[in-house]
């Protein structure tokens, strides 16, 4: 699996949990289509799409890196 397929899968099955976990609904995703940002979804009847937008490259600096680790030691802190 190419690395953008790859992020946008992970990206749909957190977006999945959560949703599932948050507000109680049967939610699906499919597998993202090649260099796709989205993934088909559907809930309770209903198609839509989940959409992943990464904040960082995939082939970033470690400065870079460095700042991405803050954010998501911030984030996680949101829970």
């Amino acid at each position: 699996m190419d690395p953008q397929r790859q992020i946008t899968w992970v990206g749909a099955q957190l977006a999945v949990e959560a949703l599932r976990e948050t507000h109680d609904i049967e939610i699906s995703h499919a597998p993202p289509e090649a260099d796709a940002l989205y993934a088909r979804c559907e809930a309770d009847g209903r198609e839509g799409a989940i959409c992943v937008a990464p904040l960082y490259p995939l082939e970033a600096d470690g400065e870079t890196m460095r700042r991405k680790a803050a954010l998501e030691e911030r984030l996680h802190a949101y829970g």
